[in-house]
């Protein structure tokens, strides 16, 4: 029997406004790391995937009120500078967005991307697994856990 790829496991945390500058803190080397990695991530998508891997980026939505959202979209298309794919997490915040919504967006707003592998492995997800890691160092030089 032939497995097949899942989305990456959603493990939503909630921040406050004061919370916010800290953790934008915490994960601001992972998005400038996955953003570095992007352009050899998309033409590993583009090249084509194994049917039983899935991809993902990461982007985060907002709303008139302030709030915002990180979801995974995964990809059906990337063209020039538009992903466009479907929301494959549950929203919670934000209102105006819903799990299996098709949204375009834009490359330049990616956060983060993730490889997600039949055998549970991924590639990438490097926000997930800043803030899963016990230091917080998984994106900063000499992580202990790095990409």
């Amino acid at each position: 029997m032939t497995q097949t790829a899942e989305q990456p496991p959603d493990k939503p945390i909630s921040v406050t406004a004061r919370g916010k500058t800290s953790f934008d803190e915490m994960i601001a080397p992972c998005i400038v790391m996955a953003r570095k990695t992007l352009p050899a991530a998309k033409t590993r998508y583009l090249a084509g995937l194994p049917k039983d891997e899935l991809f993902y980026v990461t982007v985060r939505l907002s709303d008139p009120d302030g709030k915002f959202e990180s979801v995974f979209v995964q990809v059906r298309s990337w063209e020039d500078e538009k992903i466009r794919g479907f929301i494959d997490n549950e929203v919670t915040l934000i209102k105006s967005y819903k799990k299996s919504q098709t949204i375009e967006v834009n490359q330049a707003d990616v956060l983060d991307w993730t490889f997600s592998k039949a055998d549970g492995t991924e590639d990438g997800n490097y926000i997930g697994k800043q803030i899963e890691s016990p230091k917080h160092d998984v994106c900063k030089e000499g992580g202990t856990h790095g990409p």
